[in-house]
């Protein structure tokens, strides 16, 4: 009778799966392919793992959303499709303009991606680490606050 855990059951084998594979590909990538990790490997994870629930989490935002799941997909799809390009991996985010680094700000890939490239290639210090991590955490809460709200939103047309 709790829409939270019903999202929660939802949500909880795609995170398994997903961090499953995350792992395995990590640990085959660093030690049978030498893919450098010159940071840390629980920092690593714990991207993966905040970078896997901020993902799923927008993924209920735009089905709360969106009446359709045609409505669903094109929200997300909008969002989405620049913001791939927007991430930093193939032009720096650095040299952007405005427009092109907060929207590339809006998905969790581009913190992940950070992540990722730190801790395997550039052995950030700690504080620089984290970051990324502030930012998943900040996308992750607003997009709880806004699923909170959606749900308030429905229930109320319900009653």
């Amino acid at each position: 009778h709790n829409i939270f855990i019903f999202l929660l059951g939802r949500i909880f084998p795609y995170f398994i799966y997903f961090l499953f594979c995350l792992i395995l590909f990590d640990t085959v990538l660093i030690n049978y392919f030498n893919l450098p990790l010159n940071g840390h490997f629980v920092l690593l994870q714990l991207g993966s793992m905040g970078f896997i629930l901020t993902a799923c989490l927008y993924g209920i935002f735009f089905g709360l959303v969106g009446s359709t799941l045609a409505q669903a997909y094109g929200g997300a799809s909008l969002l989405a499709s620049p913001c791939f390009g927007f991430t930093g991996l193939i032009f720096p985010r650095i040299s952007m303009n405005a427009f092109a680094y907060i929207w590339g700000a809006l998905l969790p890939v581009t913190w992940y991606i950070q992540i990722r490239l730190d801790q395997t290639l550039r052995k950030p210090n700690f504080i620089t680490s984290l970051e990324p991590f502030v930012y998943l955490f900040v996308q992750f809460s607003v997009m709880s606050i806004l699923i909170t709200l959606v749900l308030r939103k429905i229930r109320r047309r319900l009653i």
